[in-house]
């Protein structure tokens, strides 16, 4: 039971393959833990809303200006920000909360090679 004041999140999670139910389950079970936990604004980065990168994109230009550093360091700077946004924002780019060490895309691809189906 749910005590008072407390929310409650729902996630539907569809997995399509040719691979055994179980191993579907499972893994279908754990994404949507994760996705439970850490709240991704899309699935993969194609499908993220362009405004909302600009927008990062125009805050991290600001802040990277103020240092003072030629614009060739300025551009890598953002590059390597944007990567860290996508990496807290995107869900096959985060960090898979159940085991804290490979990003969400490797997992799936492991449990497919597992499973010997795409």
């Amino acid at each position: 039971a749910v005590a008072t004041d407390l929310g409650k999140i729902g996630v539907l999670v569809a997995l399509e393959s040719e691979a055994d139910a179980g191993v579907l389950d499972a893994l279908g079970k754990q994404i949507a833990m994760h996705i439970a936990a850490t709240n991704p604004a899309s699935a993969t980065v194609d499908d993220l809303d362009p405004e909302l990168v600009e927008r990062e994109k125009a805050v991290l230009t600001d802040q990277a200006k103020e240092s003072g550093r030629p614009a060739e360091i300025i551009e890598k700077m953002i590059e390597g920000r944007i990567r860290k946004y996508y990496e807290q924002v995107v869900l096959v780019e985060q960090t898979f909360v159940i085991d804290g060490e490979n990003k969400v895309k490797t997992v799936i691809e492991n449990v497919a090679k597992e499973a010997g189906k795409p």
